[in-house]
């Protein structure tokens, strides 16, 4: 009796299941995130706190976005995919996640059907991808919204791959047109993709494996070339324009150098072994000698390994080079930010090692060393072990005080981690304890300016004016671009009745970041206290349109106009100003003086009398409801406001205002 052959899957069939199996895998994986909340990182300045994206896709949002070295980076890709995630989700933390999610998700099959096409190998293209889409040091770039360049970037990325692929098969100019516009749409998304065209070199000697001489293959790259050039130029424009570029005063170039080789081999240590992973790693001036020794050594001897071998290993270059090449733009020659190295930058760079470790795997069974069911045994193992530690390392993610008290427990001297900790400590009302992590942050490293303005913001709001401006001072001296301080600084020299000297720090913020509602409001009330409307007036609109849903700048922008007589205008911005917050005594005193203004006496007693509930011992809610009362003609009520106005005016010393009182009060009893 004979048995028929077992049926085997065509290729498109075994693609299509790897594809499907490494998808669902990965959104399962990645789901949780859905449910997290954003971070106080880089996630306020990227969606929470920017006007331009949470308004969605508009004319002027996109100019901004093409225009704009905003957060020192210029990716207007990127800032348009916030806002349409704003446009499509609000601001709901979980539907901006799944976007990244679904970005990696697409990333992974992609990095699948890329090696499959170049390579031919199926299972160990699949491993490659795999281990890309589960990594844990892949999490970051995943989990942290603010990362959306990354994810980003590596689609377009990916896909200036796979048009390069067919214009290496057969050369034409559309095909490299193909590539270039697609290369482009990923510089814009995040300018790490500078080396994207020494990539392609390298792959044209594996595994393209293209005959045409290094001159013409380097030739035929020159248009990638110069928009790699352009990339960078303008990068480097916004990092030193936002002021996140190190000088070599506070980061000398042996230290930098140290650096690099030091973090080279880190990546190398965290991608075979990733253990004690965090949001951010402190730069350190001191790396121990023996430390650096060993990471030349390390990184030296796998580079002339990897040349040595590469006759007959041609992957061992290739995939070598990928990895100290794709990690050079961020490792910290030019030095930006104050971060040693970061996860999210190995997510590009990674491939290289992946496809090492593959293809190496290959050549034990090649040579008999090692049977395939045992390789795919030990391989199974390796991505079990990812797709748990990637779980486990995802949850770090759910908020800020997760995250950062995770980033302390693996980073303990880290002087940002304690910052942010006591931002997120601050949010659940645990104000001692935040102030504990701000002093450990100052204590760390002396004069960061970060935690010196929140430290100062809470002493503000404790009313220990004198050590909150001096915190505040002590924050624009070290980092004279820190809009926010210079606003609080402003602020709190104007609600302490230093009026004129509230100006000029609030110009500085308003100059540093037009789109700071809170320092455009602070501006325009120090000029109109100062009795400069006219020039007030830009500002009161510049806080609405930055920040429409601050209830402080509709209803000082509708006392404003109701000043200058436009009073419809005027009840449009105040009733908006209720409508957001119902409990705004000023909101109701405004709005009561602009309906007294325009005759409607009854309307402005209700919205007086609700602004004496919230504010009963204020005097000039008392006076306006004296005067609407006697407009109206309920004088007695009228006498009784005006006399508690008269005890106010006393016990506050007011001798003039105190006087006339008197006299309305006299003319008010006659009437009577």
């Amino acid at each position: 009796m004979t048995t028929s052959p077992r049926p085997r899957l065509d290729e498109k069939s075994v693609d299509g299941l790897v594809c499907v199996v490494l998808g669902l895998a990965t959104l399962a994986l990645f789901f949780p995130a859905s449910h997290y909340q954003f971070n106080n990182y880089d996630d306020t300045q990227y969606v929470l706190g920017n006007s331009h994206v949470q308004s969605g896709l508009t004319p002027g949002n996109i100019l901004w976005a093409l225009t704009s070295g905003y957060a020192a980076n210029w990716h207007p890709l990127t800032w348009i995919s916030h806002m349409l995630d704003c446009q499509l989700y609000g601001l709901w933390a979980g539907g901006h996640h799944l976007t990244n999610v679904l970005f990696h998700t697409a990333n992974s099959i992609l990095l699948y059907g890329l090696w499959r096409r170049m390579t031919g190998a199926v299972w160990r293209s699949a491993f490659v991808a795999a281990l890309f889409a589960w990594h844990p040091m892949h999490v970051e770039s995943v989990a942290f919204v603010a990362e959306r360049k990354d994810v980003l970037s590596a689609f377009f990325g990916f896909f200036a791959l796979w048009a390069y692929i067919d214009y290496a098969r057969e050369p034409s100019r559309r095909r490299l047109a193909t590539v270039c516009v697609v290369y482009a749409l990923g510089l814009m998304s995040k300018p790490m993709l500078v080396t994207l065209p020494l990539l392609m070199l390298l792959l044209d000697y594996w595994p393209l494996r293209r005959a045409a001489p290094w001159s013409r293959l380097f030739l035929e790259k020159v248009p990638l070339f110069i928009l790699s050039g352009a990339s960078s130029l303008v990068t480097l424009w916004a990092q030193r324009s936002g002021g996140a570029m190190g000088t070599l005063q506070v980061f000398p170039l042996g230290t930098r150098l140290a650096n690099a080789v030091h973090s080279y081999a880190a990546y190398m240590g965290k991608l075979l072994w990733p253990a004690r992973l965090a949001v951010l790693y402190p730069y350190s001036w001191t790396i121990p000698t023996w430390e650096i020794a060993a990471s030349i050594v390390v990184v030296a001897g796998l580079s002339a390994g990897a040349l040595i071998l590469g006759r007959g290993r041609p992957w061992l270059p290739m995939g070598w080079l990928w990895f100290l090449v794709s990690l050079c733009p961020v490792i910290g020659i030019v030095q930006v930010g104050g971060a040693a190295m970061a996860d999210r930058y190995s997510y590009i760079p990674s491939v290289g090692l992946f496809v090492i470790v593959a293809w190496e795997a290959s050549t034990l069974v090649a040579a008999r060393a090692w049977g395939k069911p045992a390789l795919a045994a030990v391989a199974t193992v390796i991505l079990l072990a990812c797709l748990g530690q990637t779980s486990r390392q995802l949850t770090c993610w759910h908020d800020s005080l997760t995250l950062f008290q995770h980033t302390l427990e693996v980073t303990p001297n880290n002087a940002v981690a304690h910052s942010n900790l006591a931002t997120a400590l601050q949010g659940d009302g645990k104000i001692e304890e935040a102030k504990k992590h701000l002093e450990m942050a100052l204590e760390l490293s002396p004069g960061y300016a970060s935690a010196d303005d929140n430290l100062g913001l809470i002493l503000y709001n404790e009313g220990d004016l004198k050590d909150a401006e001096a915190h505040f001072r002590a924050t624009v001296k070290e980092d004279p671009t820190h809009d926010r301080a210079w606003a609080n600084l402003g602020v709190l020299l104007l609600n302490s009745g230093r009026g004129a000297e509230a100006i000029d720090p609030l110009r500085h913020a308003v100059k540093l970041a037009p789109d700071n509602a809170y320092a455009q409001l602070g501006l325009a009330r120090a000029l109109d206290d100062q009795g400069k409307l006219a020039e007030a007036m830009p500002h009161y609109y510049a806080a609405v349109a930055a920040k429409p849903d601050l209830a402080d700048a509709q209803a000082n922008l509708g006392a404003a106009l109701s000043t200058e007589g436009k009073l419809s205008e005027a009840a449009e911005h105040l009733e908006k100003a209720l409508e957001l917050d119902p409990h705004s005594w000023e909101a109701h005193y405004y709005f009561g003086n602009t309906l007294l203004a325009a005759g409607k006496f009854a309307a402005a007693v209700e919205n007086y009398r609700k602004a004496e509930l919230l504010r009963p011992q204020n005097l000039y809610v008392q006076l306006n409801l004296a005067a609407a009362l006697q407009r109206l003609g309920q004088t007695n009520e009228a006498i009784a406001a005006a006399e508690r106005c008269l005890q106010l005016a006393t016990n506050s010393a007011d001798a003039g205002l105190a006087a006339r009182l008197k006299k309305q009060l006299a003319s008010l009893r006659r009437k009577e």
